[in-house]
C-alpha cells in the first residue's frame, strides 16, 4: 500500500466551497513544524517553572509571617528565632520582587495555549496548503473571519478521509 502525499480538497468553511491541495510534510518541512511546537512548549514550560519557584517563595513567606505573630516565648518553645525569620522574609521578598519581574518577562515570551496551537497552524498552512483557493483561506484569516486553527479543525478530517482512499 502506498502512502498518499498529495490531498485535493474541497472544504466547506464559512458557507462557501475552497479547492486546495494538502502536501504531506516532508523531513525538513516537519522539523520546522517541530522546532515551531517545540519553542512554544519550552517558553511555556520555563513560565511555568517561574511561577512555581515563586509560589513556594510566597508560601515560605506567609509560614514565616504567620510564625512571626507568635510571641517570643511560643517561638522559643519551637525553636526558632525571630531574628532569623526576619532575615529568611527579607530573603523571599527579594526573591518575590525578582520573581514578579522574571513571570512578567516569561508571560511576553510564553504564548498561551491558544497563540500556540494557533503559530503551529499557521506555520502548517505556510508550508502545507496550497492552490486555486489558498489565498483565499489566507485573506479570511487576515480578516479575522476564521483562524488557521479553524481551518485545520475542517481539514482534518478531509486529509484523514483522503489518506484512507489511497
Amino acid at each position: 500500500m502506498s502512502v498518499k502525499l498529495i490531498h485535493e480538497l474541497n472544504p466547506e468553511l464559512n458557507g462557501k466551497n475552497y479547492s486546495i491541495i494538502y502536501t504531506e510534510a516532508n523531513q525538513a518541512q516537519q522539523v520546522s513544524l517541530d522546532k515551531v511546537r517545540n519553542d512554544s512548549q519550552t517558553a511555556m514550560a520555563k513560565l511555568i517553572n517561574i511561577q512555581g519557584e515563586f509560589q513556594a517563595s510566597d508560601r515560605a513567606f506567609v509560614n514565616n509571617q504567620a510564625l512571626l505573630e507568635l510571641n517570643d516565648d511560643e517561638l522559643k518553645e519551637q525553636g526558632i528565632a525571630r531574628t532569623e525569620l526576619l532575615v529568611e522574609n527579607r530573603g523571599y521578598l527579594k526573591k518575590l520582587e525578582t520573581g514578579r519581574e522574571a513571570i512578567t518577562s516569561a508571560a511576553k515570551n510564553a504564548p498561551s495555549a491558544k497563540e500556540a496551537l494557533e503559530k503551529y497552524h499557521t506555520k502548517r498552512f505556510e508550508l502545507l496548503v496550497s492552490g486555486v483557493n489558498s489565498a483565499d483561506l489566507k485573506e479570511l484569516v487576515k480578516k479575522k473571519v476564521l483562524t488557521f486553527t479553524e481551518i485545520f479543525s475542517v481539514l482534518e478530517p478531509l486529509i484523514k478521509e483522503s489518506k484512507e482512499k489511497k
